[in-house]
């Protein structure tokens, strides 16, 4: 499933308090503490036997690189504010002019972009080949009250269906609170075919407030203290499956993660009851909740998961595993959330965010996940020590494959990087895009549901 852009205050904060802590010299560099699918791309790598890495060390690759063939990897991003899309094997196109695009995701069939125009007030969707550019903020959307902004957004999965909400806040407030709806559109006729739900008020700048689930066929909507499922029709089918205070006077939302056959979810709920001024982290509580037995039970994680600035609390896509940090201590924890058992992991470290990607730093092997330290990127496991995968993480193309940015002169060369027990090898994918300033990359494997 596509996720959703995160909000763009969410970043000021994020900024705000990640150059806090720098100022603080509360993330300065100390050793680590080592820890006590669906077949995709295929490639004929020259024979190499990896190389196994010392705990958090450089990683040496062989000069020049292997080609490692990526097959079938759409991509799109931003450069200038102009939106690009390039097949593996093929040349960047540019799809629009406008200087001022942002945040694009893609349907899972890699045929429709959708993206922010603009200061968030308007949201487009275009055709991969270029036809058919057109706003959605139309038909029922067109007389939205003045200082409506357009929230965070995500393709129903399988479909050209896309769910997103608005918001409208209130002036000159710090963190205010603000009025939100929740609609569906069709991207290929450019129409609001259903208005889910109104009246929500909430942060616009934290977790979205509604997940869909990865058959398609429900969304989980966070309501003022307690989360109702919705089918696409927008009848309430489960309500008040789970409960908590709303902070005041704004709202923080849960964080909700679908198991991967929609019978149930983990979620993550805020353990925050005022929310006037900005905090260094907000606390959370983790819940599981299956629909066969109707009730939702809390995972005894200690310490309890908390939300730092910029680093976020990740679960895997099996939805047993979450890796967080504990308040602004730094410390990096892996915990099982089936039983509640957590380790730490490692010293002063943040998972690794991305707006743009469902499971952010995991691998879909549940096992592996990538993270920051001190400025530098690690693979982690969670029965394994770290080593070192120093540049810019792109995304897990499958589960032993990630893609990755190392800055060059010239155009930008897109890595690949092989995990094999333990060992990572580095490969040359033969994918360039045409500037080092790109941003907002995302990407989908054609022919596979599953969107990284």
């Amino acid at each position: 499933m596509n996720t959703m852009p995160t909000t763009p205050k969410r970043y000021f904060w994020i900024v705000f308090i990640m150059l806090s802590l720098l100022a603080c010299d509360i993330f300065s560099p100390q050793p680590a503490n080592s820890p006590m699918a669906t077949s995709m791309p295929t490639f004929t790598p020259a024979p190499q036997t990896p190389t196994i890495l010392p705990t958090e060390t450089p990683a040496t690759t062989a000069t020049p690189l292997p080609l490692f063939t990526l097959d079938g990897l759409r991509m799109a991003y931003i450069i200038d504010g102009n939106l690009y899309v390039q097949d593996s094997g093929g040349q960047p196109v540019q799809l629009t002019n406008s200087g001022l695009d942002r945040s694009p995701i893609l349907s899972d069939d890699g045929q429709k972009i959708v993206f922010y125009r603009g200061d968030f007030d308007n949201v487009y969707s275009i055709d991969a080949d270029g036809g058919q550019e057109q706003t959605l903020l139309n038909g029922p959307l067109s007389n939205i009250a003045a200082g409506t902004k357009v929230g965070d957004f995500a393709f129903v999965p399988g479909t050209h269906q896309l769910l997103f909400n608005t918001y409208l806040c209130e002036p000159q407030k710090e963190l205010p609170a603000c009025a939100m709806s929740i609609f569906l559109a069709d991207t290929d006729t450019s129409k609001v075919t259903k208005t889910l739900i109104t009246g929500l008020k909430g942060a616009y700048w934290g977790s979205p407030p509604f997940q869909i689930s990865p058959d398609g066929k429900m969304v989980g909507i966070a309501i003022s203290g307690h989360i109702d499922i919705f089918d696409l029709q927008g009848q309430v089918v489960r309500h008040s499956i789970m409960t908590y205070i709303p902070s005041e006077p704004s709202e923080l939302f849960p964080i909700q993660y679908w198991l991967p056959d929609s019978s149930g979810l983990v979620v993550l709920l805020p353990n925050e009851e005022h929310l006037e001024a900005p905090m260094l982290s907000y606390r959370y509580t983790a819940w599981r909740y299956v629909f066969e037995d109707n009730m939702a039970t809390q995972i005894p994680l200690d310490p309890q998961p908390e939300e730092l600035g910029g680093c976020g609390m990740h679960v895997s896509p099996d939805r047993n595993w979450i890796i967080y940090n504990k308040d602004v201590s730094g410390q990096f924890f892996v915990g099982d959330l089936r039983d509640g058992h957590t380790q730490l992991y490692v010293q002063y470290a943040c998972p690794i965010y991305s707006p743009y990607q469902d499971n952010h730093s995991w691998s879909p092997d549940n096992k592996h996940f990538v993270y920051e330290k001190s400025g530098r990127s690690f693979l982690g496991a969670i029965d394994e020590p770290p080593v070192s995968s120093d540049g810019d993480f792109l995304g897990w193309v499958d589960a032993s494959h990630y893609i990755f940015h190392a800055a060059t002169e010239g155009p930008a060369h897109i890595l690949v990087r092989a995990v094999t027990n333990g060992a990572i090898t580095t490969y040359e994918s033969g994918i360039s895009l045409p500037a080092q300033n790109f941003v907002e990359f995302t990407f989908v494997i054609l022919g596979h549901k599953a969107n990284q």
